[in-house]
């Protein structure tokens, strides 16, 4: 079971169409950083990894970059 922060760091990942390795942010990049923590969403973002509903993307400098996976977005939907 995801919690609410979890599922708005899919949701936006989806909304900002980001599908495949070259199409992926860094966790700076999130609209969510500017109302909580780096280290907040780093965690959730290494959960939902684990979970296999993200991925590392290709690196943006030193900084690693995440992207939805499909059973990520499956699991959106059951959320909506």
């Amino acid at each position: 079971m995801l919690n609410k922060i979890e599922v708005l760091l899919l949701a936006e990942l989806n909304k900002k169409q980001k599908y495949s390795p070259i199409n992926s942010i860094s966790i700076d990049s999130f609209d969510t950083a500017k109302c909580m923590s780096i280290n907040t969403i780093y965690k959730k973002i290494c959960n939902l990894e684990k979970l296999n509903y993200v991925k590392k993307g290709l690196k943006e400098s030193r900084k690693n970059t995440y992207f939805i996976t499909d059973l990520g977005i499956e699991i959106l939907k059951s959320y909506k």
